[in-house]
């Protein structure tokens, strides 16, 4: 787990907010399902636990992966009604070739009131392209979509232990690591 929200740099956004987003750019240029984004690309970051990676902002409750509906490219952290009640916080640490670009979400509770306190985030790594969801707070109580979507909605790769599945229960301490496709 890095702390994205006391890193050097870091931006802060969204505390106590349900529902929204803030557009961020790509720190550095990053392969996502074999599609190259260069440097400064909008990501757009939603407080219902995902980014999506294609820059076209949307806020979506839950979803399925994959889903040819919007939104697409979504990297799904732990997608549902979320309320932020802590910030979402972005920080690039790490120098290059080897940095490292984390999105967290720093205090999360699910809509319905249940699981407060989540922390977790998605971490993408510079110059190998791996993705990484690490759950530092999770309630195991709390199923939610997890996972990748490409950029069509046609294919995804399941972020759950069980790899049929898209939509689980994680428990603090989690980490899930999606290696690139060539």
């Amino acid at each position: 787990f890095i702390d994205a929200c006391t890193s050097p740099g870091a931006m802060q956004a969204l505390a106590g907010v349900d529902d929204s987003y803030i557009l961020v750019p790509l720190p550095f240029a990053f392969r996502y399902w074999a599609r190259d984004l260069p440097t400064g690309s909008m990501v757009y970051l939603c407080t219902n636990g995902y980014i999506g990676m294609d820059g076209m902002p949307s806020v979506v409750l839950s979803g399925m992966l994959p889903a040819t509906t919007a939104p697409n490219a979504v990297i799904a952290v732990h997608w549902r009604d979320l309320v932020s009640t802590g910030p979402l916080c972005v920080a690039t640490v790490g120098v290059t070739p080897n940095r490292r670009w984390v999105l967290e979400w720093s205090n999360s509770r699910d809509y319905s009131g249940s699981g407060s306190g989540m922390v977790f985030e998605v971490i993408l790594s510079e110059g190998t392209n791996t993705i990484d969801f690490v759950y530092r707070t999770a309630s195991s109580a709390s199923v939610a979509t997890r996972g990748l979507e490409d950029q069509a909605g046609m294919s995804s790769a399941p972020g759950c232990l069980s790899p049929a599945s898209t939509s689980c229960a994680v428990s603090s301490g989690t980490t899930v690591r999606f290696q690139p496709i060539p």
